[in-house]
This record gives C-alpha cells, sequence and structure tokens, in this order.
C-alpha cells in the first residue's frame, strides 16, 4: 500500500497505477530524502517530472510545498496520478499536471516562465538521463542558485559541474541531492 509518510497528510493512502514502468519510490527512500530536505521544501515550488503515481510530489505537498508541478507522459498512469492528487488537492489550488516526454515538459515549463526550487527526477530505469535533464534544466532556466535536484537511477550518480552532491545508496537505486552552487547538506 502506497501512502504519505509525513506532513498534514500523513497517512494517506494513494492508488499504485497498474503498469510494470511505474514503480513508485519507497517509503525508506521518500523519508529518507525528504528529511534530508528538511525546511527547503517548505513553501517550495516543486516538480516531479516523472511523477508515476505522485507519490513523491504530494508527500512535497504534504509537507508544506508552495506548488507542485506533475509530468507523466503515460496515460494509463496519469489517470491514477490525477485520482490521488484530487484525493488531497481537489480544488487542484498548488498541483499542474502536464502530459509530455520529460524534454517537451521541460521546454513548456521555461516557456511559461517557471522554475523551480525542488525537482525530483525518478525515470524509468531503462532511462539513464537525469545528468543530460539536470543540464537542460539549468540552460532553461528551470533551476537556479541553490536549487536542489534529487535524482534515483540504478547507476551511481556523477558529480556535474557546479554543483554539489550528496549520494545514497538504498538496495539497488542510488539516489543523489545536487544543489547548485551550494552545498548538500
Amino acid at each position: 500500500m502506497l501512502r504519505i509518510i509525513g506532513g498534514e497528510y500523513r497517512h494517506r493512502h494513494l492508488e499504485v497505477p497498474e503498469s510494470e514502468e511505474c514503480r513508485p519510490t519507497m517509503d525508506k527512500v521518500r523519508e529518507a530524502v525528504f528529511s534530508s530536505l528538511g525546511e527547503k521544501i517548505i513553501n517550495a515550488r516543486f516538480l516531479d517530472l516523472f511523477a508515476g503515481s505522485g507519490a513523491v510530489g504530494l508527500e512535497a505537498y504534504s509537507r508544506g510545498a508552495k506548488s507542485v508541478v506533475f509530468n507523466e507522459k503515460d496515460t494509463m498512469v496519469m489517470r491514477t496520478l490525477v485520482k490521488n492528487i484530487a484525493s488531497l488537492d481537489p480544488e487542484r489550488r498548488v498541483c499542474l499536471t502536464l502530459k509530455k516526454n520529460w524534454t517537451d515538459a521541460m521546454v513548456q515549463l521555461s516557456a511559461r516562465g517557471m522554475s523551480f526550487d525542488v525537482v525530483y527526477l525518478d525515470p524509468p530505469y531503462a532511462l539513464d538521463i537525469n545528468a543530460e535533464a539536470i543540464q537542460r534544466m539549468r540552460e532553461l532556466c528551470l533551476i537556479g542558485p541553490g536549487s536542489v535536484v534529487v535524482a534515483e537511477q540504478t547507476t551511481p550518480l556523477k558529480e556535474l559541474e557546479g554543483f554539489t552532491l550528496k549520494a545514497k545508496k538504498y538496495g539497488k537505486k542510488h539516489v543523489g541531492i545536487y544543489v547548485l552552487g551550494g552545498a548538500a547538506e
């Protein structure tokens, strides 16, 4: 069972998409990530670029994020995502959803003049694109000094120029917290 683990909506259950591509982030990993983010999540503009069930973005919302943008390109998974968002934010005051591939989503968000304090990247395991996505976000001004990018993947994370990195391994998952022009705490 998937659930929110902290904040205002703690213990609320979420639906899990019926998709082989979608693997919701484990509670243990979400708890570790949000503990590391601490106060940075409060009033943050949050982007979940590969949203799946929405568990990560909804966790951010529950913990005080000012706004959350979810992107999910799979139609079946998007249906579950929309249900999960509606269960916590029925009036859609803080949540925006996009149904695009990741590159098109970033271009659209940039064209809207949006930028983010915290970004979560958990692409399908077959895609090894986190470093590319982070650099592209920087080029499109979706992130700026002090922005935090959390990346999950199955291979070890790489240092990126201009970012500090704090990396940990949880089972087969490597999770990194990149801070643009700052220290990873």
